[in-house]
């Protein structure tokens, strides 16, 4: 048996492990960059990896890589097939000063022969060097808190023609209305990013990291998308490992069901817990390639803070460093999980036992510091995979509920719409009804001509005061409106606007009095007469809620009065709010209602930037 080949090296990088690991720890990206070959498996579901070179395969199965987030992370394949039998790989970051790393990269392989172990060692000489330019080229981006410029800006290759079309194409869309500053880095990125981060455009990572308005830069995505610069896919995520268990390229393509094969688990596909909206380059404009280097990329799974596999009957030591909130700490193989909530607060533990048993992991919930020493043990018969990871939902992710309540979407993409019979829920959604006050009136009054164009300018009025708070119009039934918004302070801010707006209008028009009701909750998306739309309990009680409605109010579900970002802004205000109980058709019980009258026709402030 030949000795084993052990390489250890060093590199003293200016940055700091946290800004360094993005760039790192996503081998990804790394193992293209040093001029590796990509990689295949037969199946989503199988751990068996091989690649191609020099007209050789090679075949292995890679263990779960290990990590901690943002001090080292490593990898371990054993080959059935190839020059070697096994393969680990280790990197570390070690803070120096507060802009300053030693990177250290450790290789421990195994050679299956004398010639194999020559052929490595002459190999690995070359590496180094590729490794080593890479490096610095990342710790150059990681100073200038740039993730997306290419490293090897050589690689980058536009279609033929593609940069006259993207010229073109900028222009045009700011004309159509996009925001002129995200339009111009969008354009950027498309002629300096990696082909990775233009796989997967998410709109509010761009936005957050060029510091651009989040609305903004999706809606910019959304005119390129329409143009041709741009397109979309609905990328459909685990709710374990967060990764993408599918990407249909439109709404009518989602399941009601989705399957990981990563967790091989099936999950219900939801709107705002598993959907998000995002981006890829046209073909057009600049072609991405598809090819896959590495498929155990801590990158690929950010939420997750550390990984580590602990043999049957063994303990480890971890001493993550957490942010405010909760966590979970899991295996894939057990039922349930030990949830932990990170705090600040000074009786939060320093040390925490977890063990992990066949039945299951304990049901407590403990408060842990934001630095905390955790001992992990293995009771079961078999090894595990632990894995500690953040719980709450990514607030970068432009989630299908937030993307199809934008008026923007249903402006530009009005065909995108489910499968008829498809059902897809909405965890929560605030849904708004309106309806005129004596309309019936209004035309006796001014004749059917003059009062359908009042009416129509009321929509015109109410879709901007919508649209401003990142509301949609859903449809219009008669002189009603139903409107859809994630959150209900914004719904309440457009139809306080759009109420004072049509008391008061401009010339000599008739003032309009406008009913209001708003109730949130879950949802159900559906397809109706060609275009998105929702029903379920929660429409049904707010288009109950307008009818209690006087024109000079707005009526509001308890759910709403209790949401806290509406009741520290009404709870401010000078607004008249009383409650109600009253019965409601089709709900056995009375339910209590809030209705909100304005001290003064001027309404609410506008909404905060």
């Amino acid at each position: 048996m030949p000795e084993p080949l052990i390489r250890q090296w060093q590199w003293t990088l200016p940055a700091a492990p946290e800004a360094l690991w993005p760039f790192v720890a996503d081998t990804n990206r790394f193992n293209r960059d040093v001029g590796l070959t990509p990689v295949s498996r037969p199946s989503r579901d199988s751990q068996r990896t091989s690649m191609r070179i020099l007209g050789m395969t090679i075949e292995w199965d890679e263990e779960p890589f290990e990590w901690l987030y943002p001090h080292r992370f490593s990898s371990l394949r054993r080959y059935h097939r190839g020059p070697f039998t096994q393969l680990k790989m280790s990197v570390s970051l070690s803070p120096i000063s507060a802009s300053s790393t030693l990177l250290a990269l450790d290789f421990h392989i195994v050679p299956r022969s004398v010639l194999t172990r020559m052929a490595g060692a002459f190999q690995l000489r070359g590496f180094h060097r590729a490794i080593s330019r890479t490096y610095h080229r990342y710790a150059a981006l990681a100073q200038q808190s740039d993730r997306f410029t290419d490293a090897n800006p050589a690689s980058i290759r536009l279609a033929e023609g593609g940069q006259s079309r993207l010229t073109n194409l900028t222009q045009s869309l700011v004309s159509a209305g996009a925001d002129p500053r995200a339009t111009q880095a969008l354009a950027h990125l498309l002629q300096t990013a990696h082909d990775f981060a233009l796989d997967r455009i998410r709109p509010y990572a761009l936005a957050d990291a060029l510091r651009l308005n989040r609305r903004a830069v999706l809606e910019t995505c959304l005119y390129a998308t329409r143009a041709g610069l741009l397109e979309s896919r609905w990328n459909i995520l685990c709710p374990l490992c967060r990764g993408p268990a599918d990407q249909p390229a439109s709404l009518r393509d989602l399941t009601e069901t989705t399957h990981c094969g990563s967790c091989n688990i099936d999950f219900t596909t939801s709107f705002d817990l598993s959907t998000e909206l995002i981006f890829r380059p046209s073909p057009s404009i600049r072609p991405i390639a598809a090819a896959t280097f590495c498929y155990g990329s801590p990158e690929l799974t950010p939420h997750i803070v550390a990984q580590t596999t602990i043999a049957a009957g063994g303990s480890a030591t971890l001493s993550p460093s957490l942010k405010p909130g909760r966590y979970r700490l899991r295996t894939p193989l057990l039922r349930g999980a030990q949830h932990l909530m990170a705090t600040t607060e000074p009786d939060a533990s320093n040390t925490l036992e977890i063990v992990a048993r066949p039945e299951a992991f304990p049901s407590t919930e403990p408060s842990v510091s934001l630095s905390p020493t955790l001992t992990l043990q293995n009771q079961t018969p078999t090894s595990q995979c632990f894995i500690l990871e953040r719980t709450a939902w990514s607030d970068l992710a432009a989630t299908a509920a937030e993307v199809t309540t934008l008026q923007k979407f249903r402006d530009l993409f009005s065909s995108e719409s489910l499968r008829p019979g498809q059902q897809i829920s909405i965890g929560s959604l605030t849904i708004l009804f309106t309806d005129l006050k004596s309309s019936t009136q209004l035309y006796r009054s001014l004749g059917d001509a003059p009062a359908f164009g009042r009416v129509m300018s009321h929509f015109d009025i109410l879709t901007r005061c919508i649209a401003e708070e990142s509301g949609a119009m859903i449809k219009t039934i008669g002189d009603a409106v139903m409107a859809a918004f994630t959150q209900p302070l914004p719904a309440i801010r457009a139809i306080l606007k759009a109420q004072r707006l049509l008391a008061s209008p401009a010339g000599n028009q008739l003032p309009l009095r406008l009913k209001a009701g708003i109730h949130c909750g879950p949802c159900i998306a559906v397809t109706l007469n060609d275009r998105l739309d929702y029903f379920g309990t929660t429409v049904n009680i707010a288009a109950r809620l307008v009818e209690l409605s006087t024109g000079c109010d707005l009526v509001l579900s308890r759910p709403v009065r209790d949401d806290p970002l509406v009741a520290a802004h009404l709870d401010g205000a000078s607004h008249h709010l009383e409650e109600h109980l009253v019965p409601i058709k089709g709900l056995d019980a009375p339910l209590s209602i809030w209705t909100l009258t304005p001290a003064t026709i001027e309404g609410m402030p506008g909404k905060p930037d």
